[in-house]
């Protein structure tokens, strides 16, 4: 069995601008509050003891720095800190920097909804190719590590959406979903075809 604790990166510059969309957004920095957060998990999450074998990230900035600053504060150097593009946010295209209220008009959402898990805008990812890709990031870690534990700084979303996949959830119960900054998911993978969730979202203070 491989287990997989997935790690939501630390607050953001986007975090504290809620009234517009993020998504990837792959140079988003982190704020002075998500360097502490970061700081804070490696030094109250006991990362050697849980004997990881290898870290993961996405390609986005704010989720390498979380892991760097995370492992620091635990005392860990990691010679091999690898990016893995499969783990990044549910891309919003275009709209990604743009105000919520004029892409997610009532029309829109009312739209996304009657769609399902297949909703999505133009240029955009349905939360159904999210988890089809995230969980093919799953996959590729459990053939590397099959008896191992990793560690994988990501993202909210993605992260909802694949907990979501794992557990038949619908596109409503998956957004009501909620995972702080640093917030820790872990899931427990036993073949390429089967996994599950032991917990969402434990946060270490």
């Amino acid at each position: 069995m491989t287990r997989a604790l997935l790690v939501r990166h630390g607050q953001s510059v986007p975090n504290t601008r809620p009234e517009r969309i993020c998504g990837h957004n792959e140079g988003a920095q982190l704020t002075a509050t998500g360097r502490e957060q970061s700081i804070t998990f490696g030094s109250v999450r006991d990362i050697p003891g849980a004997k990881i074998d290898a870290f993961y990230h996405s390609t986005a900035r704010r989720t390498r720095d979380t892991g760097l600053f995370a492992m620091h504060s635990a005392g860990i150097t990691v010679t091999d800190f690898i990016t893995n593009s499969r783990l990044n946010e549910v891309s919003q295209g275009a709209n990604e920097g743009r105000l919520r209220s004029e892409v997610y008009t009532p029309d829109a959402v009312q739209a996304l909804r009657s769609k399902g898990l297949d909703g999505k805008l133009p240029g955009t990812e349905s939360l159904r190719e999210a988890q089809e890709r995230m969980w093919q990031a799953l996959a590729c870690i459990y053939r590397e590590h099959p008896e191992g534990n990793v560690m994988i700084f990501t993202h909210g979303l993605v992260t909802r959406a694949m907990v979501g996949a794992l557990g038949n959830l619908t596109r409503d119960e998956i957004l009501a979903l909620e995972i702080d900054n640093l917030g820790e998911t872990c899931i427990d993978i036993t073949s390429t075809q089967r996994a599950s969730v032991e917990y969402v979202g434990k946060t270490y203070k």
